[in-house]
């Protein structure tokens, strides 16, 4: 019976992801999230391997548990089985804590991310298309079959010009030592970034200003060893140096000569959570999309501009045509969502520590009705009755609340240290709201039971045994 319930929340929980990746996952260039296999396995395998350890339990205490111990109603057993839920509720606290404190951060981040995202520059004025299919040949003839279909594009009238583009799907996570630093011990510093790939033509195109140094030509894009880097983050690492000439050198490398820093241009473009670390690699192939960028408002050309791609490249089929400043909109509207939804999950998960809690109490109050009926009976008030069993929730989650905080450090130490960033301010302001919301909730998820163990007539509860 548990493991059924344990599997069925589980396959309940994956198909409620899958249709928010169905929903989120394509709204959003930078967000790479998919179901893959050994994450699903490993979901299933653990709500298995609860459903058996919760299953098992109860199941071998019933089986210890003499005849004369249940009609004596052994206190030692009930005891047990107090440490046993008060341990569960603790648990709870204790693992909801972090999880809202790096659910807090997430929110903040993207808050901070949506109010400081600039909308982009002239960005009714340049279109997106994508596409689906290739011309006969594989990828080498799609390759040319865009870059041909750009250079016609940017003959048409009303059009400035037009550059192929590479899935944001595409953009690569890579792990790099800046060939001249050094970590806080003497070693070399270790940095991840996200190559975007940008073909000859795409700063230009774009109107990205370049601060230092120079774009792309088509021999970098052959040499695949040159890079451009945002402003920020040639601030961050070299400060008021001049960073052209500056190498990366890959941590997998076998002694080559590393990437090489051959212009900066400003932030304007960055993404989702990479703001200060977006670095820009030569294109070395393209995908089924192109920017063109026109003289006036982009909508008065989409209408001719699917009928000159019908035209000149029967070979694949236009799925999308929208403006940037349209794809921005929908990123910022679903990055909304996104956060709304974080903050529902948080508000789920401090639900969950609030009905355990609840529950524990409450069961208390009924094993414990004699007790409270006695106690009434022998002059203790409501407000007595109510004060016990608040001090025994309030204990736990004080408890709960101090582990909580340990995990919650290291899981937060944790996160930074992956992602290469220091904690973001505010974190303690958080962690210190978090903590009075979690005693709030469980003060009430105390005094509801509480309150009904104070409403118990004596010679009522005094008759339950």
């Amino acid at each position: 019976e548990s493991v059924l319930l344990a599997v069925t929340a589980a396959a309940l929980g994956v198909w409620v992801l899958w249709i928010l990746l169905r929903v989120f996952g394509s709204r959003i260039p930078d967000l790479q999230v998919a179901l893959h296999w050994p994450v699903l396995g490993f979901a299933f395998g653990f709500a298995i391997l609860v459903g058996v350890v919760f299953g098992i339990s109860p199941s071998l205490h019933a089986t210890r548990i003499g005849v004369s111990d249940v009609l004596k109603d052994s206190g030692t057993a009930l005891s047990t089985r107090s440490r046993l839920q008060s341990g569960l509720v603790v648990a709870q606290i204790a693992l909801a804590q972090p999880l809202l404190l790096m659910l807090g951060t997430l929110i903040m981040d993207m808050r901070s991310e949506l109010a400081r995202r600039p909308a982009p520059l002239s960005g009714d004025r340049i279109v997106e298309l994508r596409f689906r299919g290739s011309p006969r040949g594989g990828e080498a003839s799609r390759e040319d079959a865009l870059r041909q279909l750009a250079e016609r594009l940017g003959s048409l009238p009303g059009v400035v010009g037009a550059v192929p583009q590479q899935d944001f799907a595409m953009n690569a996570d890579v792990a790099v030592h800046p060939s001249d630093r050094l970590g806080d011990r003497g070693q070399q510093e270790r940095l991840r970034i996200r190559l975007q790939p940008a073909p000859s033509g795409y700063f230009e195109l774009l109107e990205i200003p370049l601060v230092r140094g120079r774009g792309f030509t088509q021999a970098d894009e052959r040499d695949a060893s040159s890079l451009v880097i945002g402003r920020e983050f040639a601030r961050e690492l070299w400060g008021s140096a001049d960073p052209i000439g500056r190498r990366f050198v890959p941590v997998d490398s076998r002694g080559g000569r590393g990437l090489v820093v051959v212009g900066v241009v400003d932030d304007q473009l960055a993404g989702l959570g990479t703001r200060e670390r977006r670095v820009f690699a030569p294109m070395v192939r393209t995908t089924t999309q192109l920017l063109v960028r026109t003289e006036g408002p982009a909508d008065a050309l989409t209408a001719t501009l699917r009928a000159f791609v019908a035209s000149t490249a029967p070979g694949v089929s236009l799925t999308s045509v929208r403006t940037v400043a349209a794809v921005a909109a929908s990123e910022r509207s679903t990055l909304s969502r996104v956060v709304a939804g974080a903050s529902t999950t948080g508000l789920i998960a401090l639900l969950i520590g609030a009905i355990g809690l609840y529950a524990v109490v409450a069961f208390a109050v009924g094993q414990r009705t004699r007790e409270i009926g006695i106690r009434t009976a022998l002059g203790a008030d409501r407000g007595q009755v109510v004060r016990m069993f608040v001090l025994r929730g309030l204990r736990l989650a004080a408890l709960g609340l101090g582990i909580g905080l340990g995990l919650s450090i290291v899981a937060l130490r944790v996160g930074a240290a992956v992602r290469g960033e220091t904690l973001p301010p505010g974190t303690s302001l958080l962690g210190a709201v978090i903590m009075c919301l979690v005693i709030g909730v469980a003060l009430v998820a105390t005094w509801l039971p509480a309150r009904r163990a104070a409403a118990v007539d004596p010679l009522s509860s005094l008759r339950t045994e």
